[in-house]
């Protein structure tokens, strides 16, 4: 936004700015005295600075409100400030990430403890290129499910990322998350001071991954996947599945007490093999674990080519070319 100049120009202000302002206030209460307003203004003046100064370092453990609970007011702020070029919007704790990052100078560094779900799913997905992008990821602890805070069960990664430096070349990520529910999940903290102790001291430590973060960027939407090994992360440049078969949303009955039925509740009145026939088919809608096919059980109502499901405000055929 602004060349090095216009940086020192709107720094050469700011300072002019403040201090012009602070001796004004203070020369009005020398010939008025300290009165209430006089007395509000230095505490603005105060908070102004705070807000305009750049720090060496930037902590938070912010609050994790989803976008869809933001009150009017807060939404709007957000969407204005925080949602282009990059998108920070989906949660607030995305949101301090960003202004973290906006309050430390060029070789400041940043440290937060959020949960872990901007790692992954698409909605952060420009989070994740805003941290890769922009910042160096020193080390990052993916924690994983705990009562890190006492008795409430939380499923937080933290990090400190650095802003315009590098103090080592690849990213550090303490691995913890395998002991979730498992015997040893209390000593998980035990087992992220000594990782980061024995990266220090330069010894093997199982839980401590080194990569650079640019391999990150391997896979498609950036995921932070750190753990898998070159070679597998090197078939995500090939060919994708959609690339090679149409990858599509099928039908949604919008009601399926309707249109809905178990096989075996129809064989008394259709024969299986005129089922078709008889305007129902074969309704995949998943169950318990099967590897590769099966929970074949319910059957469709679709008679007349679907009419009714056609003209249902609640139903969407999606895709019906590759019906039945």
């Amino acid at each position: 936004m602004f060349g090095e100049k216009g940086i020192a120009d709107l720094e050469q202000f700011r300072d002019n700015f403040f201090g012009a302002l602070e001796r004004a206030v203070t020369q009005h209460a020398s010939s008025h005295g300290t009165s209430f307003l006089n007395a509000k203004t230095h505490d603005a003046i105060t908070f102004l600075k705070l807000l305009t100064t750049q720090y060496d370092v930037a902590t938070a453990n912010p609050p994790y409100t989803d976008s869809a609970d933001f009150g009017p007011k807060l939404k709007d702020f957000i969407e204005e400030n925080y949602k282009k070029p990059f998108k920070f919007h989906s949660n607030l704790y995305a949101v301090f990430i960003k202004r973290c990052y906006e309050l430390v100078n060029k070789n400041g560094k940043l440290a937060l403890i959020h949960p872990l779900t901007f790692m992954y799913i698409k909605s952060f997905e420009d989070v994740r290129k805003f941290i890769l992008e922009k910042t160096h990821i020193n080390i990052f602890v993916d924690y994983g499910l705990s009562n890190l805070f006492g008795a409430i069960m939380v499923d937080p990664a933290f990090y400190v990322l650095e802003k315009g430096i590098k103090t080592n070349e690849q990213s550090l990520f303490i691995s913890l998350d395998q002991y979730t529910r498992t015997p040893q999940e209390k000593f998980k903290k035990d087992f992220t001071l000594d990782g980061l102790n024995n990266f220090i001291e330069g010894k093997v430590d199982k839980h401590n991954i080194l990569i650079p973060q640019s391999k990150l960027k391997i896979i498609q939407s950036w995921p932070f996947i750190y753990w898998i090994s070159d070679a597998f992360r090197e078939k995500f440049r090939k060919v994708t599945v959609e690339k090679k078969f149409n990858v599509a949303e099928g039908l949604k009955t919008g009601n399926n007490f309707k249109y809905l039925r178990f096989w075996w509740e129809l064989l008394g009145d259709l024969n299986i093999a005129t089922l078709n026939e008889s305007g129902w088919f074969l309704y995949a809608k998943g169950g318990s674990y099967n590897k590769y096919f099966g929970n074949l059980w319910l059957l469709l109502d679709y008679k007349n080519d679907g009419y009714e499901l056609e003209n249902d405000p609640k139903s969407a055929r999606n895709n019906s070319q590759f019906y039945f």
